[in-house]
């Protein structure tokens, strides 16, 4: 295979890596927060293949008008945060942190897939954030609405993510103006159809539409991205990937090492172990499903 596509296939699977790894950790952190929430108000929390549910009868009295809102706008409102103090996190990362960069953004992007494309899945599906829609007292209208703003705040995230999504490159070499359409493949296209098509083979034989449409609503982002990136020129980011180099080659011509190809890029096979013993312990763990409180 040549050098140009070994460096893609593994770019590829590399992010395909962070981006599951991504989605595990902040639907993680979205479940914790879920959980001690309802745990708050003496509601147990039961987490099985199909998502959140709560085994306490429809009609308890532990179901009063705080906590249900309060316990469907806790994760979304978390994960807002989440993504905001990642996305710092990021940005304050240096170029030469190639794994912590790759990973870093993709949390920040499930952060706000998961505030803001929750929102739309709840509202399609009446559940999730419809429930708190419904107990602040928003009719069917305004809850659309609500829906129709998260997709375009999506749209939004998208375009500010065009930048990071660039700097999050290996090396600048993989982000060139004539490889541009390589980099969306690798970087934001295969990851993302790759994931939606794992996940949902985990899934089975249960996927809750809900949890469905979460799948997809990152191709909004992504969409948003791939147009924004496209006025970024490569050579505004060089700055970015000057402490990328190694001390050896600062002496040298600085444009040509800037474009290089990195010397060595492996895959992230560690991270892929755990990914695959993760999916294991998932499958046999919460078969069943698990109450917590």
């Amino acid at each position: 295979m040549p050098q140009k596509q070994t460096f893609f296939f593994r770019f590829g699977l590399n992010s395909l890596i962070s981006y599951l790894l991504g989605i595990a950790l902040t639907t993680a952190f979205y479940l914790a927060v879920t959980i001690f929430t309802a745990n708050a108000f003496r509601i147990p929390v039961e987490v099985s293949f199909n998502g959140i549910s709560f085994p306490i009868s429809d009609y308890s009295p532990l179901w009063t008008g705080d906590a249900i809102r309060l316990i469907f706008i806790a994760g979304p409102a978390a994960c807002l945060i989440w993504a905001f103090i990642f996305l710092g996190w990021f940005l304050m990362l240096p170029a030469r942190q190639i794994f912590l960069r790759d990973l870093g953004f993709w949390m920040v992007f499930h952060g706000f897939n998961l505030a803001f494309g929750g929102i739309i899945a709840g509202v399609l599906t009446s559940s999730g954030f419809a429930w708190f829609a419904k107990w602040i007292y928003l009719n069917e209208t305004a809850r659309f609405f609500i829906a129709l703003i998260s997709v375009f705040l999506l749209g939004v995230i998208g375009l500010a993510l065009a930048r990071p999504a660039l700097q999050g490159a290996p090396a600048l070499w993989f982000i060139r103006d004539t490889q541009r359409w390589r980099f969306v493949l690798a970087r934001l296209l295969f990851p993302w159809l790759g994931s939606v098509f794992l996940l949902s083979l985990l899934r089975l034989p249960v996927l809750p539409l809900h949890d469905l449409i979460l799948l997809f609503t990152p191709g909004i982002m992504l969409a948003a991205i791939i147009a924004g990136i496209q006025s970024h020129r490569d050579f505004e980011l060089e700055a970015q990937f000057l402490d990328s180099l190694e001390e050896d080659e600062q002496d040298m011509d600085l444009r040509e090492r800037l474009y290089a190809p990195p010397r060595k890029y492996a895959v992230y096979w560690g991270c892929l172990l755990i990914i695959l013993l993760g999916s294991v312990f998932y499958r046999i763990i919460f078969s069943t499903g698990i109450i917590f409180g």
